[in-house]
């Protein structure tokens, strides 16, 4: 008789819910990706980047150039400066000698305009006088200064000339016109200007023409002046300069001075005249209606 075959054995049916898996389930809240770049917060932190007013201020001031900040017309300047940033919504990326060049032109003319001790109210009164007489601010926002009227620059940009005559200018020249380095030719004359020249005009090492003329300028002139080695006009005729013409005007070892005109005609100069001038190329010398001394060199 044939032997029974056993039955095949029935393999296990899966079960209709699979055992505990192994890899549990994502949680409904995932946890923190490690890849996920951060959400910006709806407002940003407090200046994380700059306080452009402390970094400007550092930037011209005593920890700076040494700009006079508390000064009227540096102070007018600062806030013109920041009120243009403002303005244009645009954030400064560095700040630059163009930066301070451009402070060092609206102090000047801030200072120009000034009468000296005048409140910003003042001021700001004097300029609305200028604008109704067509003498406007020359200063102008989002417009590179050496586009401004009256004001010219070399290739680079550098301001080499301002001339400003005949502005009914009643203020005076500011110390921080020591920072237009490249200056050449400064024109400020027939306005009715106070007050002294800076020492610190007579740093301008590439000034070569000065003409500060009729207007209401008291003062010496400095000794400093041996430091304009390249000047070849200085017209301060119709002034108040007082004192006598300093030793320093004459040429020196380092070289024959250039000046080949002079004029200083109706001041308040006295003592004699310095000897050795040795200006060989002088051609127009006029020292008249003052109290001079002694025979000419």
């Amino acid at each position: 008789a044939p032997t029974i075959s056993p039955a095949p054995t029935v393999s296990a049916m899966p079960t209709p819910m699979p055992s505990q898996s192994p890899t549990n389930l994502p949680s409904m809240s995932p946890s923190v990706s490690p890849t996920d770049s951060p959400q910006p917060s709806s407002m940003p932190s407090s200046s994380p980047t700059r306080d452009f007013r402390s970094i400007l201020e550092g930037f011209l001031g005593e920890q700076g150039y040494g700009a006079d900040l508390s000064s009227q017309p540096g102070s007018m300047a600062l806030d013109w400066i920041l009120d243009e940033a403002h303005d244009s919504d645009v954030e400064f990326v560095a700040l630059q000698t163009k930066t301070l060049q451009r402070f060092a032109v609206v102090t000047l003319e801030f200072s120009l305009l000034s009468n000296g001790n005048d409140s910003n109210a003042e001021i700001s009164s004097t300029r609305q006088k200028n604008n109704q007489n067509h003498n406007m601010m020359v200063a102008t926002k989002f417009v590179d200064e050496c586009n401004w009227e009256g004001v010219t620059c070399n290739n680079g940009g550098q301001v080499t000339k301002i001339e400003w005559p005949f502005r009914k200018l009643k203020g005076h020249i500011p110390p921080e016109i020591r920072f237009l380095f490249r200056l050449e030719y400064l024109d400020i004359s027939n306005n009715d200007l106070r007050g002294s020249i800076p020492e610190t005009l007579y740093s301008l090492a590439s000034l070569e023409r000065l003409y500060l003329f009729k207007n209401s300028i008291t003062g010496t002139i400095s000794s400093r002046i041996s430091l304009l080695d390249k000047i070849t006009h200085l017209h301060l005729s119709h002034n108040n300069f007082s004192g006598s013409l300093p030793d320093e005007l004459k040429s020196d070892w380092d070289g024959i001075r250039p000046l080949r005109y002079f004029n200083v005609y109706f001041n308040k100069l006295t003592g004699e005249l310095p000897k050795n001038l040795n200006w060989r190329e002088c051609t127009y010398f006029d020292v008249g209606r003052n109290q001079l001394t002694g025979t000419l060199p």
